[in-house]
């Protein structure tokens, strides 16, 4: 479709989306310089490659916050799904730190502060399912997702399984 065609382009990203955009795309550079500086990789023991899984996860997520904010501007069809998929993986991130349990007493990755950005997970989620801009700007007829979509969000869940399944094992080894 040609961009010029649709009525919808001529609307501007802003309000909330912005927010979204703005927050998912600097929140991994926010999380990867904290983990660079702040964790140290003698804390991951035996585990040590886990500490570069985790770097790899939030250059990952870097990505994908660039990717959809790309696909916003551009008003491709598979921008709704990328946002979405970016609120399912933080939502499943954050969950998954407070049920392993390694997390920071305080700061960035306390608790409180997971639990935080689980309730923006789900907030942002109905945001992108419900929210009027954001049907104005990528109308429901024009949005399309491809295998490809599907394959870039796989990669952090699998990474993650890899990781806990590793990980259990090799302890199931040492014990």
């Amino acid at each position: 479709m040609d961009l010029t065609e649709n009525p919808a382009t001529q609307e501007k990203v802003s309000g909330w989306l912005a927010f979204f955009l703005f927050l998912f795309m600097f929140s991994p550079v926010l999380s990867l310089l904290y983990h660079l500086t702040a964790v140290d990789v003698s804390e991951y023991g035996d585990f040590e490659w886990a500490y570069y899984i985790d770097l790899l996860v939030y250059v990952f997520f870097e990505v994908l916050g660039v990717y959809t904010l790309v696909a916003f501007i551009r008003r491709k069809p598979d921008a709704v799904f990328m946002a979405k998929s970016i609120a399912v993986l933080f939502l499943i991130s954050n969950i998954m730190t407070l049920f392993t349990g390694y997390f920071a007493e305080s700061g960035v990755g306390s608790p409180i502060n997971r639990v935080i950005s689980i309730g923006w997970s789900i907030v942002y989620f109905c945001y992108f399912s419900f929210s009027d801009k954001v049907k104005d700007l990528i109308p429901e007829e024009t949005r399309k997702v491809t295998w490809k979509n599907w394959l870039i969000v796989a990669v952090v869940p699998v990474l993650w399984l890899s990781v806990f399944f590793i990980t259990f094992f090799l302890l199931l080894l040492a014990a």
